[in-house]
């Protein structure tokens, strides 16, 4: 299965406004993605203005306001992926993640990955992200 979700935040400061939150289980072929549940969490300075801008039904996006996340050049996030298992047919294991600059806004969904980490289905994925803007 490709990374067929992907979320959208909206950062003001940033260059490239949206930021994709992309993910798949990568093992579950031919796997629908809907059989998995995702609870994306993405902490941010609260001068980068974070607003969640897409998730699917399958998708929980949830910002925190992070003071101590510095909000220079680049702006620094922090993005925590936990991918279960919503229906019994969920075969996966395997999950990948995306963060990319222009995630979503065109048809491949991955253009501009800014990082990529991988993991396994019921844990906690995190990564931590220079997206490029300035809040300066």
């Amino acid at each position: 299965m490709k990374i067929n979700w992907n979320a959208h935040v909206h950062l003001d400061t940033a260059d490239a406004q949206w930021v994709g939150l992309g993910w798949g289980v990568t093992d579950d072929e031919p796997g629908n993605p809907l059989d998995y549940a995702a609870l994306i969490t993405v902490s941010a300075p609260p001068q980068a203005h974070a607003a969640v801008g897409k998730q699917a039904p399958n998708e929980t996006v949830v910002l925190i306001s992070s003071p101590e996340l510095p909000c220079g050049n680049p702006i620094e996030i922090d993005v925590t992926y936990k991918i279960t298992s919503a229906k019994p047919v969920a075969k996966g294991s395997q999950v990948n993640v995306k963060v990319a600059q222009h995630a979503g806004q065109l048809a491949e969904q991955s253009r501009n990955v800014l990082k990529e980490a991988t993991g396994t289905v019921g844990d906690d994925i995190t990564v931590h992200v220079e997206v490029p803007g300035s809040c300066g």
